[in-house]
């Protein structure tokens, strides 16, 4: 009977991961090889390990240059205090609004919803009523809304002049740069297309 319960546990992250993968996503040790295969689908990258609030990329990212290149916007925002939930294939799902203060790269409307994989309390989900600096990907499950690229690799807190990284685990990222400096670095990005 434990078996039997440890069995249904898994079965649905390897659902997951299944329709995850037969829907656009790639292998991350894999070689591309093609423009298709070398852009992962942007909902597939804050694709669920199992259970709790661990995340798995599909792609590791190692400058703000290769964040803006997989990229389709990048922009200052402040929190709306808006926060939907949502469960999509039994995954909850947080969408969180917020106003666009500085389209660095992209375009986008003046308020922009962004969709994580999790629940509100969990530690990786943007605050209501934050100020951040985001590399998003147009979501690919849901029309009008953007998912953050490598997870949290995308995220950086907005605070006086300067962007500071908020992942622990993109060490080559700059944990600090100034906003000029970032700017700059975004615009001379090559995009991935």
């Amino acid at each position: 009977m434990a078996l039997r319960k440890h069995i249904r546990v898994l079965a649905l992250p390897v659902l997951f991961a299944a329709v995850v993968g037969c829907s656009g996503g790639s292998d991350p040790g894999a070689t591309p090889n093609s423009e298709a295969q070398a852009r992962p689908s942007s909902d597939a990258q804050q694709q669920p390990e199992g259970p709790g609030d661990g995340l798995t990329r599909l792609r590791e990212y190692n400058s703000i240059a290769e964040l803006a290149t997989y990229s389709d916007l990048v922009v200052r925002v402040r929190g709306a205090a808006k926060v939907e939930e949502a469960t999509v294939f039994s995954m909850p799902h947080v969408i969180t609004n917020f106003d666009v203060v500085e389209v660095v790269r992209g375009k986008a409307p003046d308020t922009i919803r962004v969709r994580q994989v999790g629940s509100p309390g969990s530690q990786h989900i943007l605050k209501a009523d934050g100020a951040y600096l985001l590399f998003l990907r147009e979501s690919e499950q849901a029309v009008g809304q953007y998912v953050i690229v490598g997870t949290v690799a995308g995220i950086f807190r907005d605070e006086s002049g300067k962007a500071v990284r908020l992942d622990p685990e993109s060490p080559d990222i700059p944990k600090e740069v100034q906003l000029d400096s970032l700017r700059a670095e975004v615009l001379d990005a090559p995009k991935a297309d």
